[in-house]
C-alpha cells in the first residue's frame, strides 16, 4: 500500500510521496533478500532510501503549492541513457551470475540499473523517469514471474504490485509530459 501511495503521489508531482517511498523501499528490500535477489536488496537499502531523502529536498526547492516543476530530456540524452544502461546491465549481470544462490542475475541487474537511472531522473525532475519506470515495471514483473514459477510465496503479490506500478507509470508519463510542456 505504501508503494502505491508513493507512486500515485509521485505521478501527480506531489512532494508528499517521499515518506511512503522510504517505508516501501525498506519493505521491498526485505522481500528481495528473502528471494535471493541481492542486487535489488542492496539497491533499495544503499541507494533508494538515500535517493528518496535527496529527492525530497530537491523537489521542495523546485515546487509550488507542494507540486514539483517538471522538465524533459532531449532525444540525444535519452539514447545515451539507454546505451549506458545496456552496457552497465551486462557487467552487473555478469558479476551477479558469479554469486551463489543469486536468482535471475541479468534481470536482477537490469532492474537495479533501470531503477537507479529512474531515481536520478526523479531527483532532477525529468518526465523520462516514467519511461524508465515503465521499462522497470515490465522487467520486474518478468523477474517475479520467474520467482512465482520457483514457488516464492511473495511473488504473486509482487507481480500484482508491479503491474499496478506499470499502469501508474503510463498515466504519470502523460501527466509529466503536460507538466513539462507548461514550462
Amino acid at each position: 500500500m505504501t508503494g502505491a501511495f508513493c507512486v500515485i503521489l509521485t505521478a501527480k508531482g506531489s512532494v508528499w510521496n517521499f515518506p511512503f517511498g522510504i517505508y516501501s523501499s525498506i519493505a521491498y528490500a526485505c522481500l528481495s533478500f528473502k528471494n535471493h535477489l541481492y542486487a535489488e536488496t542492496a539497491s533499495c537499502i544503499l541507494l533508494s532510501v538515500p535517493a528518496t531523502v535527496i529527492s525530497f529536498f530537491a523537489w521542495k526547492k523546485h515546487s509550488q503549492n507542494s507540486t514539483v516543476e517538471m522538465k524533459k530530456l532531449s532525444v540525444k540524452k535519452i539514447v545515451y541513457l539507454i546505451l549506458t544502461s545496456v552496457i552497465i546491465t551486462f557487467f552487473v549481470g555478469t558479476f551477479l551470475s558469479k554469486i551463489k544462490n543469486q536468482n535471475n542475475p541479468f534481470l536482477d541487474g537490469s532492474t537495479v540499473i533501470i531503477s537507479n537511472i529512474a531515481r536520478v531522473l526523479k531527483i532532477l525532475r525529468f518526465r523520462e523517469q516514467w519511461i524508465a519506470y515503465t521499462v522497470l515495471n515490465i522487467t520486474t514483473v518478468v523477474k517475479w514471474t520467474f520467482r512465482l514459477k520457483a514457488n516464492s510465496k511473495e511473488a504473486s503479490m509482487m507481480i500484482l504490485m508491479w503491474g499496478a506500478y506499470f499502469i501508474n507509470s503510463i498515466y504519470a508519463f502523460f501527466v509529466w509530459t503536460k507538466g513539462a510542456d507548461k514550462k
